[in-house]
C-alpha cells in the first residue's frame, strides 16, 4: 500500500514538472512600442525604419514609418526560454531604440520592456553639430572648442596652430636658401567667410550653422559664430510637454491626449476607456489581434458568421422587404386618397364628362407613381442585397446605386410609353365597339320608326270606332287619360318621325307622357273589370300596351346610344400618359361620326 502511495506521488510530481515546463516553453507576447519620431526636428519620412536591440544588441522588432512623424506598434519580442539562444529581451531589461542605423537617437519614455505592455515612447535624430557637448568625429579644437575643449599652446619652435603656415616658411628660410638667394615674404592671406543660415532651435535651446571661408586661408581668426543660444519654441512632436501642453506632445495646442473617454484603447488601457489606469473593466479579455481569416469559417455555405459581413458578403445577403412594404403601403394611402377625391367631387355635384377627364388624369398619375416607386425600390432593394451586408461595400459600389438611380427614370418613361400604346390600341378597340354599338342602335331605332307609325295609326283607327260605340263613348268620358293618350299617340305619328328640328326631344317628353299614364290606367281596378267584361275594349288596350312596350324599348335605346356617345367623348378627349404622346386622329374622326349619327 505505501509503494502505491508513493509511486502515485511521483507521478504527481513529475507531471507537475512537465506541466511547468511545457508552460514555460511557450515564448512570452511582445511588448509593444508607439510615438511620435523626429529627424533633425522635422516629422519622420515614410519608409524610415525603426529598430529595437535588447541590452546585448539583439534586434527584438523592426517597424517600417507608414505615417509621416509616427510609429508603432513596433512589437519587440521577447526571449524563448525553451532554447539556449537569446532570440530577444527578458522583463526588466531596458531596450534601445534606434531610427535606421543613427546610433545618436534620443528616446524619451518607458523604454523597459514588459511581456504584453503598450510603451509610449518618442524618438528623434538631430545631425552632428558643435555645441551637443560631444566631441564627435570631424569636430577638434579648432573648429569645436565648446564640444573639444581648447587647443594647447604651442611649443617653441613650431609654429603655433592657427598661425599662418607662410610665415613659420618664411622665417626658415630667412637666412637665405641653398641657391643663394633669399625668397621674398609671402602676401598675407584675408579669410572671407561664408556661413548657411542658422538652423532651427533645437530642445536644448542651440542653433547651429557651417561657415566656410572661401579663400581657404586655414586659419579662423574672423571666423563667425557657428553655434549660439535660443528659445527653444515647443511643438507637438518634441516629446516634451511645453507650450501649454497637458501632457507630452498632447493635450492644448496638440491633439488631445490619451484618456480614460477618448473611446480607444491606449495609455496602458486592458480594454477601451477601462484596466490600467482607468476604472476596471468589468470583464476582463485579452487583446487579441482578430487574423484575417477566422478559424472555422466557411465562405460559400449560405451561413452568415462572425467576420463574414465584408469577408464573404454572399453569405450574409438579406433580401430588405422593408423597403417595398413601405412603398406599397404609400401608394395604398395614395390610392385611398384619388378615390375619395372622386367620390367627393361626385357629391359635389360636378358635370360627369369634367369628373371622367379628372378620373382618366389621376388615373394616369397614379399608373406615373407607381411605376417610378417601384423602380426606385427595386433598385435600392437590389444593391442592398448584394452590398447592404458592409459599410465598406455600400461606400466602394456606391456608384452603381447613384447610375440606376440615373437610368430609372428614362426606363420608366419607356415602360410607360409601352403602356400609353398598349392603352391607345385598347382605347382604339373600344371606340370601335362603341361605333358598331352606336350603328346597332341606330338599326334597331329604323326598324321602330318604320313598324310603329302603322301600328300607331291602327290604334288611333279602332279608338275611334270604339269612341262611337255606346259603351266606347262611357269609357272615354269616364277616363279622361285614356283620351289624353290617344291623342299624344296621334300626335307622335304625325311629327315624331319627321326630320324636323327638335323632334327627337319632342318624342322623348310624348312618349314619356304616354308611359307615364298608362301606368295609372293600368293601376286602375274598375279600368281591370271593365277589360275583363268587353272584349273590344280588352283588344284596343292590349294594342295600346304593345304600342307603350315599343315607346319604352325606344327612350332606352335612345338612352344607351346618348351614353355611349359620351362615353366616346371621354375616350376621345382623355390625355396621354406620357406628356406629347399625339392621340390617335382616325379615333377622333371616328367620334365626329358617331356625333353626327
Amino acid at each position: 500500500m505505501e509503494k502505491e502511495i508513493i509511486a502515485t506521488g511521483i507521478k504527481l510530481a513529475l507531471a507537475l514538472l512537465l506541466a511547468s515546463y511545457i508552460a514555460s516553453a511557450y515564448p512570452p507576447p511582445a511588448c509593444e512600442f508607439y510615438g511620435h519620431v523626429l529627424v533633425n526636428d522635422s516629422a519622420a519620412k515614410q519608409g524610415l525604419d525603426i529598430n529595437a536591440y535588447d541590452s546585448q544588441g539583439n534586434l527584438c522588432g523592426v517597424f517600417i514609418i507608414k505615417t509621416p512623424g509616427y510609429y508603432g506598434s513596433l512589437s519587440c519580442n521577447g526571449d524563448d526560454p525553451s532554447t539556449p539562444e537569446d532570440e530577444g529581451a527578458t522583463p526588466g531589461e531596458p531596450i534601445q531604440l534606434v531610427i535606421h542605423n543613427y546610433s545618436r537617437t534620443q528616446a524619451v519614455g518607458n523604454v523597459i520592456w514588459q511581456p504584453g505592455e503598450f510603451r509610449y515612447v518618442n524618438l528623434s535624430f538631430s545631425a552632428l553639430y558643435c555645441g551637443d557637448g560631444i566631441c564627435s568625429e570631424g569636430e577638434d579644437c579648432s573648429n569645436c572648442p565648446i564640444d573639444c575643449g581648447e587647443c594647447p599652446p604651442p611649443t617653441e619652435g613650431e609654429p603655433s596652430q592657427g598661425e599662418e603656415e607662410g610665415e613659420g616658411e618664411g622665417t626658415k628660410r630667412g637666412g637665405g636658401t641653398a641657391f643663394g638667394f633669399v625668397a621674398p615674404p609671402k602676401r598675407p592671406c584675408k579669410e572671407n567667410w561664408v556661413c548657411s543660415e542658422w538652423s532651427n532651435c533645437s530642445i536644448e535651446g542651440i542653433q547651429t550653422r557651417i561657415c566656410i571661408d572661401i579663400n581657404n586661408c586655414g586659419t579662423n581668426k574672423t571666423k563667425p559664430e557657428e553655434v549660439r543660444r535660443c528659445i527653444y519654441q515647443g511643438n507637438c512632436h518634441d516629446g516634451i510637454q511645453n507650450n501649454g501642453e497637458e501632457g507630452i506632445d498632447c493635450g492644448g495646442p496638440c491633439p488631445p491626449c490619451p484618456s480614460c473617454f477618448d473611446g480607444i484603447q491606449n495609455q496602458g488601457e486592458e480594454g477601451v476607456d477601462c484596466g490600467g489606469p482607468c476604472p476596471p473593466c468589468e470583464v476582463k479579455i485579452p487583446k487579441v489581434e482578430r487574423p484575417a481569416v477566422i478559424p472555422g469559417m466557411v465562405c460559400g455555405n449560405g451561413v452568415c458568421e462572425f467576420g463574414e459581413e465584408c469577408g464573404c458578403p454572399r453569405d450574409c445577403r438579406r433580401f430588405y422587404w422593408q423597403i417595398l412594404a413601405i412603398v406599397l403601403g404609400e401608394l395604398l394611402v395614395v390610392y385611398v386618397g384619388m378615390r375619395g377625391y372622386l367620390r367627393l367631387i361626385k357629391r359635389l355635384g360636378i358635370p360627369r364628362i369634367r369628373r371622367a377627364k379628372t378620373r382618366l388624369m389621376l388615373r394616369r398619375l397614379f399608373i406615373w407613381l407607381v411605376v417610378l416607386s417601384f423602380l426606385y425600390a427595386l433598385s435600392v432593394v437590389v444593391f442592398l442585397f448584394f452590398f447592404g451586408s458592409c459599410w465598406n461595400l455600400l461606400v466602394k459600389y456606391s456608384y452603381i446605386l447613384m447610375a440606376e438611380l440615373v437610368i430609372v427614370p428614362f426606363v420608366g418613361y419607356y415602360i410607360l410609353r409601352v403602356l400609353e400604346y398598349n392603352e391607345k390600341r385598347r382605347l382604339r378597340y373600344m371606340k370601335r365597339s362603341i361605333d358598331v354599338y352606336n350603328q346597332e342602335l341606330l338599326a334597331l331605332l329604323r326598324i321602330q320608326s318604320q313598324e310603329l307609325p302603322r301600328i300607331e295609326q291602327e290604334f288611333i283607327a279602332e279608338a275611334a270606332r270604339f269612341r262611337k260605340t255606346g259603351i266606347g263613348f262611357k269609357v272615354f268620358e269616364q277616363y279622361i287619360a285614356l283620351d289624353q293618350i290617344v291623342d299624344l299617340i296621334q300626335y307622335i305619328n304625325q311629327n315624331a318621325y319627321t326630320t324636323q328640328p327638335g323632334m327627337h326631344d319632342a318624342f322623348i317628353k310624348m312618349a314619356e307622357r304616354v308611359v307615364e299614364a298608362f301606368q295609372q290606367l293600368d293601376e286602375d281596378e274598375h279600368l281591370k273589370a271593365m277589360l275583363s267584361s268587353n272584349e273590344p275594349l280588352k283588344q284596343l288596350w292590349d294594342k295600346l300596351e304593345f304600342i307603350v312596350n315599343q315607346y319604352k324599348e325606344r327612350l332606352e335605346l335612345i338612352q344607351e346610344l346618348e351614353q355611349a356617345t359620351e362615353r366616346f367623348e371621354e375616350l376621345s378627349e382623355a390625355p396621354p400618359l406620357v406628356p406629347g404622346f399625339k392621340k390617335d386622329e382616325k379615333s377622333k374622326g371616328g367620334a365626329q361620326r358617331e356625333e353626327q349619327a
